[in-house]
């Protein structure tokens, strides 16, 4: 399947050449190759039959990340070989790569990194949802200090893309499979913006989507989000802690997935120190309480 790669390095420029790529990936799934096609990602380079390298531009990162989307939603086997592939591992590479060497180019800029990362989180998701095994693998990358610290210094964590992020994250948490193309900056009724409700965040293309009837099977993406709180613009904070507050007190599992990877203390210290900042700015003005239990409380 990689000869495709081999025989036109440079053809990720032309729409028709893509299109005949994913279409290929969709119907040629075979084990051995999906798992070259996870490490040409992780690389970002492919060699050609003269033993070349050239490497991926973004447009073919995602055209390959969009490609194994569609093989994981159609081919339930293929799941099994991404994760030990070590395809979560995607997560790290990708993110990694945003550092660059310094110099900014067209490759770099705040749009293109989004782009990649909505096509890695909506591939992750569609890597993990419904499979149990996989959940411990992405569990174990999204838990370690590397991914947070990634994650922070991408520039991703920012007043444009924030919502974007955090839409990402959630949708990982709760194993909401979207295709990678659709933005993940969805359009938001003027209504449901100006009433500051924090359910606006989780937006599908069938529309908003009810927390209090979510499940979190991915907690370690909610403890992401917890710990990059204060990275956030003040609105948004209170609207995801809004949010986690209500996915919380959906029922029993919640809390439990949520507890075990420590997002209740993670997160009283964050509503601590938001309440910190607000009495330093706001000495004179009214007091502000969160009243959050994530886990049950005698």
């Amino acid at each position: 399947m990689l000869s495709f790669l081999y025989q036109f390095p440079n053809c990720f420029s032309k729409a028709q050449a893509k299109i005949n790529f994913v279409f290929y990936l969709f119907y040629q799934t075979h084990h051995e190759e999906l798992g070259v096609l996870v490490e040409v990602l992780k690389s970002g380079m492919v060699t050609s039959g003269a033993g070349h390298q050239y490497r991926l531009r973004s447009d073919a990162k995602c055209d390959t990340m969009g490609a194994l989307w569609r093989i994981l939603r159609v081919n339930t086997s293929a799941q099994r070989v991404f994760g030990e592939a070590t395809g979560f591992s995607l997560m790290l590479t990708t993110l990694h790569s945003f550092q660059g060497d310094g110099e900014q180019t067209e490759e770099s800029s705040l749009e293109v990194y989004m782009k990649l990362f909505t096509y890695l989180l909506r591939l992750m998701t569609a890597g993990v949802c419904d499979n149990a095994i996989n959940r411990i693998k992405l569990h174990t990358i999204m838990s370690s200090h590397t991914f947070y610290e990634l994650l922070s210094e991408s520039g991703l964590v920012c007043v444009e893309c924030e919502k974007q992020v955090i839409q990402l994250l959630f949708e990982l948490a709760l194993e909401i499979v979207l295709p990678p193309f659709l933005s993940a900056d969805s359009d938001v009724p003027t209504n449901m913006m100006e009433s500051g409700s924090a359910c606006f965040l989780l937006t599908t293309p069938s529309g908003l989507l009810n927390p209090d009837k979510e499940r979190v099977y991915n907690a370690a993406a909610v403890r992401v989000l917890i710990r990059s709180l204060l990275l956030f613009t003040p609105k948004v904070q209170l609207e995801v802690l809004n949010l986690i507050e209500r996915l919380a007190r959906a029922g029993p599992f919640n809390q439990e997935n949520l507890t075990s990877v420590g997002a209740n203390e993670i997160f009283d210290l964050a509503i601590l120190s938001i309440l910190l900042i607000v009495c330093i700015l706001l000495p004179s003005g009214p007091s502000v309480c969160v009243c959050v239990s994530i886990s049950s409380r005698s």
